[in-house]
């Protein structure tokens, strides 16, 4: 089966299994750094949003033997665990004095977005593009956003200056938040202990005393861990698009300061950076080798953000 036939496959018979009150559409994605995908929706008649699924993924499972029946049920129950009814109110974002207080920065690379700036307003910053995108003010739709294109400019009648400006401040709302990484590895392989722990014990009889003490010596083992030096996560309160948090110069000089040293970014994602003081950190040229090959191993291409590892001086208030 090919992969058009793949899709128009899926399509057909998650229509089917959902029935005539629901429309299920496959529509092209471009996703950031130039990757394009396609992406399953599944609308009702009462929405005109709806959760995405990528279907890239599922043709890669599908041609190395995953069954087909398989594939369209997992699909179907993920629609099922999400929210199908969403609304956005269309002529609520045509009028600017609506949106502008939703208008917040994400940090994208240059170079790997060439084709998407042309369509897009846009601000060079050292490797990287600041570009606009309008939060979507509903809960049930998670983290919605719209990518603010050049067509919006006009018909806001506005100009780049104007977005920037708006930008600067809404993004400072959705929150900036500098975590020691060990204290976030800790709470996160806490979590996974728990819930481990939860799906192999029954509620009234609990792990053996020796599984919570062991667990309890590999949750102190990160706790204390400090192999490279003290490394530090910066981003916002939703850890989406949080990389845009080292535009605020001030607050990156605060935390520079309370440091005694300048400071390497390393760009994570393009939802996070991690903060290394200058004065414990290993040497730039493998800080660089590091950031490459995490990001060849460990990140998708499209939460890429740069290769580069920047540098932020405390006296000047610049990154470079």
């Amino acid at each position: 089966m090919t992969y058009q036939e793949f899709i128009c496959n899926i399509t057909d018979r998650i229509q089917t299994i959902v029935g005539n009150r629901y429309q299920v559409k496959c529509h092209p994605v471009r996703k950031n750094n130039g990757v394009h995908l396609d992406g399953l929706m599944v609308m009702s008649e009462e929405a005109n949003v709806s959760p995405t699924i990528y279907l890239n993924n599922y043709y890669d499972q599908y041609i190395h033997g995953r069954p087909l029946s398989e594939i369209i049920w997992e699909i179907v129950q993920l629609f099922k665990k999400a929210p199908l009814l969403g609304k956005i109110e269309i002529d609520r974002f045509s009028d600017f004095a609506s949106v502008r207080d939703n208008i917040a920065i994400k940090l994208i690379n240059y170079e790997a977005n060439l084709d998407l700036l042309k369509e897009v307003p846009h601000r060079r910053f050292l490797d990287l593009a600041e570009v606009y995108y309008f939060v979507v003010p509903n809960e049930l739709l998670g983290n919605a956003t719209i990518l603010i294109r050049n067509e919006h400019m006009e018909l806001w009648q506005i100009n780049e200056t104007v977005l920037h400006r708006l930008g600067m401040r809404n993004t400072l709302y959705l929150g900036w938040e500098i975590r020691p990484m060990n204290l976030i590895l800790r709470d996160y392989i806490r979590e996974e202990l728990d819930d481990y722990l939860k799906d192999k014990e029954p509620a009234d009889h609990p792990a053996p005393d020796h599984i919570q003490m062991l667990a309890e010596e590999i949750l102190s083992d990160i706790y204390q861990s400090d192999v490279e030096g003290p490394l530090y996560v910066l981003s916002n309160d939703q850890r989406f698009f949080g990389a845009s948090c080292i535009l605020y110069t001030a607050r990156l000089k605060e935390f520079a300061d309370l440091k005694d040293s300048d400071l390497y970014i390393l760009p994570s994602s393009i939802h996070e950076v991690i903060l290394i003081p200058q004065n414990v950190s290993p040497s730039y040229e493998s800080l660089c080798a590091m950031v490459k090959e995490i990001n060849n191993s460990e990140v998708e291409i499209c939460d890429r953000l740069s290769d580069r590892v920047y540098k932020f001086d405390r006296v000047t208030g610049e990154i470079s």
